[in-house]
């Protein structure tokens, strides 16, 4: 989903498309830096060089960012999704302590398990 926010793509006509041929999810958010987001606009340079995309977002744990979780989780469960759902820690904040890694990956847990049916 990140990628897709990263690509300048609609991550429900994404998810709409793809999730019945879903294999693996990791999950990961995207927090848009509003800043930057001004500086260059959506289809500025930021968005144009995938290098510099990470100038434009951050990475954030699930629930942090723009990611629509209930959307996707729902929509994932709805087309008969039921592997793993794993966290990828992207997080600069989460990352610096194997505690803070911890707490990242409960609240992450937290975060997605509300949508969950299962």
């Amino acid at each position: 989903i990140p990628r897709i926010l990263c690509d300048c793509k609609s991550t429900t006509s994404a998810i709409h498309e793809f999730s019945d041929r879903v294999h693996y999810v990791h999950l990961k958010d995207t927090e848009v830096i509003p800043e930057k987001l001004y500086e260059s606009g959506m289809l500025g340079e930021a968005c144009a060089k995938t290098m510099t995309m990470a100038k434009l977002v951050a990475h954030t744990i699930p629930g942090e960012g723009e990611v629509n979780w209930n959307f996707v989780i729902r929509r994932l469960e709805d087309s008969g999704y039921d592997g793993v759902l794993s966290v990828e820690l992207e997080d600069h904040y989460f990352r610096q302590t194997s505690e803070l890694q911890q707490e990242g990956l409960l609240r992450s847990q937290d975060h997605i398990e509300q949508f969950s049916k299962g």
